[in-house]
């Protein structure tokens, strides 16, 4: 028989509160550590800013260099094409034309017009993915009370304030 042992060490027991005061002194030390926390992650945000703008200042002047070169060199290709799918520079680069593996979807049409279209099809859920607005629902206690299905539930939820 295997003995199986604890995962975890066990944590000791703390007293529990036994005043109001006790547990005003811990509602005020949650408050400093969550102001604590706060300013921690606010620190962090600042200092990856910082960290993000210094190699946006390193990658600027090569973006630069590579969008002014790639448009030269396509203009160039371009002119010269020729019908060729392929142009072999003489330092083994090479230029391509190439039809993407799938064809990208053009919406041209009103989105309440495609939806028609597509709801009159037997196929339709294939398409269309439907999704309630709970957020209008919920500010909008009359129509959740008309609608089959539909309830309103008003939670409970405890802070420290």
């Amino acid at each position: 028989m295997r003995c199986a042992l604890a995962r975890k060490v066990p944590v000791p027991a703390r007293p529990a509160i036994q005043s109001d005061e006790e547990a005003g002194i811990e509602a005020q030390e949650y408050k400093v550590a969550v102001a604590s926390i706060k300013q921690i992650d606010d620190a962090e945000e600042a200092a990856i800013a910082a960290l993000k703008q210094q190699f946006a200042n390193l990658r600027t002047p090569h973006e630069a260099v590579r969008d002014d070169r790639f448009a030269r060199v396509q203009a160039w290709a371009e002119a010269t094409r020729n019908g060729r799918k392929t142009i072999k520079f003489p330092n083994g680069r090479v230029f391509r034309w190439r039809t993407a593996a799938r064809a990208r979807l053009v919406v041209s049409g009103t989105l309440e017009t495609i939806i028609e279209s597509l709801l009159q099809r037997p196929d339709w859920r294939t398409f269309l993915d439907v999704k309630l607005k709970k957020s209008n629902l919920t500010a909008h206690e009359s129509v959740v009370a008309e609608t089959e299905g539909l309830d309103l539930d008003r939670g409970e939820f405890v802070s420290i304030g």
